[in-house]
């Protein structure tokens, strides 16, 4: 992929670009508001796109959540897979691996743990009847 801005660029490309602009999008207005209180079309506006062209993208504001998740998980989850792989036989990567997650929550604020956490207990309100079901990943 050329670097030079002027240079044309394919539609997936511009696709691939604007679903990476609306996931930063969403993490960056995930700082000041939970993601269940923020709206579809602050989002668009902020990426600068109409609201149908979030659509897609994602299917709702849920699925832009999981993504949002399975973004930040594969990042962690690649960063402890470097850790194991280069462990000797005399380092202990369990410790590792948690210093490395203490490092990581401490230089991103915003980051895995600490943003769902606050998701969490954000997140939607309980239905009428007071039983709040969680969406699983991988099952619908």
């Amino acid at each position: 992929m050329s670097t030079d801005p002027a240079a044309p660029v394919s539609r997936s490309q511009r696709k691939e670009r604007t679903r990476a602009a609306i996931l930063d999008t969403a993490l960056t207005l995930c700082e000041e508001e939970p993601l269940a209180a923020l709206s579809l079309r602050a989002i668009a506006k902020e990426v600068g796109i109409v609201p149908t062209a979030f659509y897609r993208h994602f299917e709702s504001i849920e699925d832009l959540g999981l993504a949002l998740v399975d973004l930040q998980h594969g990042t962690l989850r690649e960063a402890l897979r470097e850790i194991r792989q280069a462990c000797t036989d005399i380092d202990d990567p369990i410790t590792l691996s948690i210093d490395t997650l203490i490092a990581n929550l401490k230089s991103h604020p915003g980051s895995t743990v600490l943003w769902q956490i606050k998701e969490r207990v954000a997140g939607p309100p309980p239905s009428p009847a007071g039983d709040v079901s969680w969406p699983r990943l991988g099952h619908a």
